[in-house]
């Protein structure tokens, strides 16, 4: 199952960016999202694919109603592919890689975006990067690949460069105290 994903307030103006890009029909084939660790990278990709995977196009953000909304948070949406290592800590395979290119050449059961979220994209080995290479090279319209990494030094020249990169800057520290005020304030229980 898949929580809807939560956007942290300092990723608001990345993903108003990113959904400028959907209303305008410019989305590109790939993107990396990066930044430091922890600042929400996956949360933003998830939040973007829920987005364009939910069947209400007037909507800003995610409807939470629609029949793909509701795929998406049961983690069944048939149009989205999250690709992690096997294991914590451990790569990701070249066979995981080429079963998703695969994927890839299917239609798309909503007539919608098919979208792939690759997290983090720096545990493909050089051989799974490789095979993804050539489908970053020509993509297909309406998919979306989103690869999400703190280390984009790790990732191959030749497949930074077939991306449009999104940095995410880390909060303002008024931001991030606002925030943490609030989360601390909400699940603290009353005294």
């Amino acid at each position: 199952m898949i929580a809807e994903p939560a956007l942290y307030p300092w990723l608001q103006t990345a993903f108003d960016h990113l959904d400028a890009l959907r209303r305008d029909d410019r989305v590109p084939g790939a993107l990396l999202i990066q930044g430091a660790e922890g600042l929400g990278k996956r949360s933003l990709a998830l939040h973007f694919a829920a987005r364009l995977l939910c069947l209400e196009p007037f909507n800003p953000s995610p409807c939470g109603v629609c029949q793909g909304c509701h795929l998406f948070k049961a983690g069944t949406h048939p149009d989205l592919t999250t690709l992690e290592p096997e294991e914590v800590g451990k790569i990701i395979k070249v066979d995981q890689v080429r079963k998703v290119i695969q994927d890839l050449g299917l239609m798309s059961l909503y007539h919608g975006y098919r979208v792939i979220v690759i997290d983090p994209a720096d545990q493909m080995n050089q051989n799974a990067a490789n095979a993804l290479l050539k489908t970053l090279e020509e993509p297909a319209p309406k998919n979306l690949i989103i690869l999400v990494t703190h280390r984009p030094h790790r990732l191959l020249a030749t497949i930074r460069s077939r991306c449009q990169t999104l940095s995410i800057a880390r909060p303002k520290k008024d931001i991030a105290l606002a925030f943490i005020k609030e989360k601390t304030t909400i699940s603290s229980p009353e005294r």
